[in-house]
């Protein structure tokens, strides 16, 4: 008879905020920056405890940004704005971003679930498709089916704007630079944002 097994959705925020020159994997030390990402991590050592003292089989996700136009942390304001034909001042916003699809992601869950190799691995879920917010704004434009009204601004302008109205933490994760994960795509990037739209 199969042992149990236990696969914990985690999140990429263990791996820390920001890449530096290449991609966050599996075996980066963990370097969690906020409250969200310090729990994320306590979770995760608290499920390899558990299953070390009663055998049941562990499995650790960490997904990058879920892919979706509404609803999420990130992406739902710029989503909206695109719908409405609002210009966003994106286009200066030179970084990479790795997204997965919700589909994708529920296909590697059950994959985890399944594989027998799976049990004990922590896996860093991606598209495998890294783009920039400029690109990303265009593919939502595009699958929502209206133009991205993109224009350049300086993004230490926008910083200085941000905080002023105290929005600083909402420009920062538009233009931060993060990246990695084990490609987990039944679909691309493009088909994702469409069935998300």
């Amino acid at each position: 008879m199969p042992r149990p097994r236990l696969v914990y959705v985690s999140s990429v925020k263990v791996n820390g905020e920001l890449t530096h020159g290449r991609a966050f994997t599996e075996d980066d030390l963990p370097d969690p920056r906020d409250a969200y990402g310090l729990s994320k991590w306590e979770a995760e050592r608290a499920l390899w405890r558990i299953a070390a003292d009663t055998g049941i089989e562990a499995v650790v996700v960490r997904p990058v940004l879920r892919l979706r136009t509404s609803g999420s942390r990130e992406f739902p304001k710029p989503a909206e704005f695109v719908y409405r034909g609002i210009p966003l001042p994106l286009a200066s916003v030179e970084n990479r971003r790795s997204m997965v699809a919700l589909r994708n992601l529920t296909h590697l869950l059950v994959c985890t679930v399944q594989h027998p190799a799976a049990a004990g691995e922590t896996f860093l879920a991606s598209d495998g498709e890294d783009d920039s917010t400029e690109g990303w704004i265009r593919r939502i434009a595009a699958a929502l089916g209206r133009p991205a009204r993109l224009f350049p601004f300086p993004v230490p302008g926008m910083r200085f704007a941000a905080r002023v109205l105290g929005r600083l933490d909402a420009v920062e994760r538009l233009c931060r630079l993060a990246s990695g994960g084990l490609e987990a795509k039944p679909c691309g990037n493009s088909a994702g944002i469409g069935r998300s739209a």
